[in-house]
């Protein structure tokens, strides 16, 4: 089984976070609303009927503001329906937007000059809507994903958050109590469970582990790779079996193998991660980096829950094969 380590990230809580991730929400929100209104609206407009119009006027205006300039092609044609006259100004469905571009503006002004006749698209509910460009641009589109983007990554932030803070909820009601945390192979650990329920809860067993995971931090930029952590041993010891738990205590022993270290070794090589540390070795002998094997050392007591549901805790201890 390989899972990847992601680092330490610091974020707000309380009403701080509620309030940081309704605007993050909001915001996103509505760039994915507004670009998805103009595509609709954009789709609309390629069975909008045409007719012929003039160009009346065709000219580039600018606006500056704190952070600088932003220009736009201000184009007014007129158009005439049933013997009615219309004027309007709106070059495509979505063309409200400004841009710090300003050959974008001029192109479009080089391509309707005033007294030029152009092909109007109208809309035949409300012929005075019409637009000079059909279709939804690639602007839209843009505006689109991008809104969506920043939603999914909210989205992502916030199951990462609420699944932190049920880690951190489960940690609490499971207590690990060590008479030691730095051990040599061959030694025994020896400590206690302590159970710190709200309510009773039925599993299906209790378990305390050893476990150890074998991280490889790849050191340089050039690699591809993620830095993985790999769970490549597990001893595992039941405690209690099938009931209803309450807040209880349990005494607990594990001895760690003599052999551990040569154990790992050939877990290792064993292992999905044999490969994974084969391509590593492959790089740096090419010159394209370097990686640090690391041991991570655990000792994890479990309630093994229906439906994955599982409250567990763990703590990391040090085993040491010097003297």
């Amino acid at each position: 089984m390989k899972s990847y380590k992601f680092a330490t990230v610091r974020y707000p809580k309380g009403k701080t976070l509620v309030v940081a991730l309704i605007l993050w929400f909001a915001i996103s929100s509505a760039f994915a609303a507004i670009g998805s209104i103009n595509i609709l609206k954009g789709q609309e407009t390629e069975n909008w009927p045409s007719t012929t119009g003039v160009v009346v006027s065709s000219y580039v205006y600018d606006k500056r503001g704190s952070e600088g300039t932003t220009y736009k092609a201000k184009i007014t044609y007129q158009y005439t329906l049933d013997g009615a006259s219309y004027t309007s100004d709106t070059i495509s469905c979505d063309y409200f937007y400004s841009s710090s571009d300003r050959s974008a503006a001029i192109q479009l002004v080089e391509n309707y000059p005033a007294g030029k006749i152009v092909t109007i698209y109208y809309n035949p509910k409300a012929p005075s809507e019409s637009v000079l460009i059909k279709g939804a641009s690639g602007t839209s589109w843009l505006i689109f994903y991008v809104g969506m983007f920043f939603v999914l990554i909210g989205v992502l932030v916030t199951v990462y958050i609420i699944s932190k803070n049920k880690e951190e909820k489960s940690s609490n009601q499971i207590i690990i109590i060590l008479d030691k945390t730095s051990f040599l192979p061959g030694e025994t650990i020896k400590g206690t469970v302590s159970l710190n329920l709200k309510k009773q809860k039925y599993a299906k067993a209790l378990k305390v582990s050893f476990v150890v995971n074998r991280n490889l931090e790849v050191l340089s930029p050039h690699q591809a790779t993620s830095d993985i952590s790999y769970e490549v041993y597990k001893d595992e010891v039941i405690l209690d079996v099938e009931r209803e738990y309450w807040n209880e205590t349990y005494p607990f022993k594990i001895k760690i193998p003599i052999d551990i270290f040569q154990k790992l070794k050939t877990l290792e090589a064993e292992s999905a991660m044999g490969m994974q540390k084969k391509y590593l070795d492959w790089a740096v002998n090419k010159g394209y980096g370097n990686y640090i094997e690391k041991n991570k050392w655990y000792v994890k007591a479990s309630l093994d829950m229906p439906k994955k549901l599982d409250i567990s805790s763990k703590l990391e201890i040090n085993v040491s094969n010097v003297q």
